[in-house]
């Protein structure tokens, strides 16, 4: 117990020398249509401390949620995912839209759709090319502040995306009451178990809904 809280103490010490040091990488998963096309892609980080040494999303996404440095991370994985975006489009390739994950944390603040846009502005890219991920685990706290930053988000013009559905917190209220544009189906849907017939079934409407009120599904 002692060695795991002098190890979190280091990563926090590490924090901002990573951002300067270029330590934190982002990379971007592609999301693919059933024929193969690239439709687009979600920002993920990852901590590389040194050519041998990397540590893990599941060790530090959790110590920054709760120390707050998360509010840093997730604007500065934002703002690479604009650069890639300017880079692309000033070597003339057409871009795919690029998802990024924030905490929860942020709908407290009610500059985050602004400060959002702000930094899009920057760079000059459309917000249609940037969707903001929030994890479904969000849905447990004031719903109130949810459905406001999800309006503010939409009045700048990014789109808006449900991550890890069906993780813990699913209901047909929170799709009816969140007017998000996707919805991110959580990989325990798609483990194999022994009610395939009826996870398919599952699956197939949850399709069929997300479809009839205009939301993409991945």
């Amino acid at each position: 117990c002692r060695d795991n809280t002098l190890y979190e103490q280091e990563l926090i010490n590490d924090l901002n020398t990573a951002i300067a040091d270029k330590q934190l990488k982002m990379y971007l998963q592609p999301q693919m249509s059933a024929n193969g096309t690239l439709l687009g892609a979600e920002a993920l980080v990852r901590w590389k401390k040194s050519e041998n040494s990397i540590v893990s999303p599941d060790v530090f996404i959790p110590l920054f949620e709760r120390n707050g440095f998360i509010l840093k991370l997730d604007m500065y994985i934002f703002e690479e995912a604009c650069k890639v975006l300017a880079n692309q489009i000033s070597k003339g390739i057409k871009p795919v839209p690029i998802s990024t994950n924030f905490s929860r944390i942020h709908m407290f603040n009610q500059n985050f759709a602004k400060n959002l846009a702000e930094i899009a502005g920057k760079y000059n890219i459309p917000p249609y090319l940037l969707e903001i991920e929030i994890t479904e685990s969000a849905f447990s706290a004031n719903q109130k502040l949810l459905i406001s930053l999800i309006e503010g988000l939409h009045g700048y013009g990014f789109s808006v995306s449900i991550d890890d559905f069906g993780s813990g917190y699913s209901s047909l209220n929170l799709i009816k009451e969140m007017k998000f544009d996707v919805i991110k189906i959580d990989q325990d849907f798609f483990r194999s178990n022994n009610e395939i017939e009826r996870s398919k079934s599952v699956i197939q409407c949850i399709f069929y809904l997300a479809k009839e009120i205009g939301m993409r599904t991945v």
